[in-house]
């Protein structure tokens, strides 16, 4: 009967001292593809978009490498979100108009939609990305590139990461007092975890826990994936594809999981997530199940010493559960139920942040 749900996010692997972090991953892109980081801010400084292409076509090795990689690495002189990987991805989708699928008419010219974007920086580099890359590489639907560009990337992560772990399949050396603190007295069958990560836990049975994102493993199909919160998105939008519940499916197809979800459930546990908008559809999902608002079950979300020496982070963190909560009030039938979600948890013991000494 599974009593705990445990929900994993990146910074436990790196408590684990794994440098799985997107800023490693850009670190070692730049090694793969030889590029000259010194000369990122210069490639995008200029304001007419016919010298700006020119400029960034002049750096090959750029242009060598992928499209999202090129693109959140000419973001990083003015936006400090440029290696946010999912964030960017949903920004950048924003910014394409609808009427938008090629970057030139008929009589191959730069379309209007593309020629007038302004002053917005984000939307400055994108075209000039969009359009030098297509200069080398001709495509025609601008979506559909923009789609295999991604699954590009998701196959260099995957390199990366296998590149970095020592051991790339099970880990065995799974943090003793993470561990003890999150499964206390719950006996290990009774647990169950979803797991947020792309490492896998050995002390716990595949039926177990779920990598909803994909997992690094040889004898599981499983290919890592990047996405968006489907939350207010059709299926008949043309950037469904790039949210995660579509690329879930996708991937998903011949392949059975068990269930992590019971209504036995009375803890879930939140452990080195970011509790990043990308992820709110699972997050309500789970709620949802659960009944969180009339059931007796308890949110816990641990922190570290980190947090503790950190003022602004704790700040943040405890911001990002309430930004969670509130989210999730405004989804319930009764509006006054989603008003005083919080209190109630509070008034009931249901809400807890729990240190842990590490």
């Amino acid at each position: 009967m599974i009593e705990k749900l445990i929900i994993v996010g990146n910074g436990y692997d790196l408590a684990r001292q794994y440098k799985t972090s997107y800023s490693d991953f850009f670190d070692w892109l730049i090694i793969k593809f030889n590029i000259d980081s010194s000369q990122i801010k210069n490639i995008v400084e200029l304001d007419d978009i016919d010298k700006l292409v020119q400029n960034l076509s002049e750096h090959e090795c750029i242009l060598k490498s992928n499209f999202w990689f090129a693109y959140m690495t000419l973001l990083k002189p003015n936006n400090s979100d440029w290696n946010n990987v999912e964030k960017i991805i949903e920004t950048t989708l924003e910014l394409i108009p609808n009427e938008i699928n090629k970057l030139y008419d008929e009589d191959k010219n730069v379309i209007k939609a593309v020629a007038d974007m302004g002053s917005n920086f984000e939307k400055k580099v994108l075209f000039t990305t969009l359009i030098a890359f297509h200069s080398i590489n001709t495509f025609e639907d601008t979506i559909d590139f923009l789609f295999q560009s991604l699954i590009d990337f998701e196959t260099l992560f995957e390199e990366y990461l296998y590149h970095i772990l020592s051991k790339p399949y099970y880990f065995d050396d799974i943090i003793d007092t993470i561990d003890n603190h999150i499964i206390s007295t719950t006996d290990r069958s009774n647990i169950s975890i979803l797991n947020f990560n792309y490492t896998k836990f050995s002390k716990f049975k595949k039926e177990q826990s779920r990598n909803i994102h994909g997992a690094i493993l040889k004898s599981d199909d499983s290919p890592v994936i990047f996405g968006i919160d489907s939350t207010n998105i059709s299926s008949s939008n043309k950037f469904y594809k790039f949210t995660k519940t579509a690329r879930i499916m996708a991937n998903g197809v011949g392949h059975s999981y068990s269930s992590i979800l019971s209504h036995s459930i009375k803890d879930i546990c939140f452990i080195g997530h970011s509790l990043n908008k990308a992820d709110y559809s699972y997050f309500q999902s789970i709620f949802d199940y659960l009944s969180i608002y009339d059931s007796p079950v308890s949110l816990n979300f641990f922190y570290t010493t980190f947090h503790e020496k950190n003022a602004s982070v704790m700040q943040d963190y405890q911001h990002s559960i309430q930004i969670l909560l509130d989210r999730y009030g405004e989804t319930l039938d009764n509006k006054s139920h989603g008003d005083n979600l919080t209190a109630k948890l509070l008034l009931e013991n249901r809400l807890n942040l729990i240190r842990i000494p590490v």
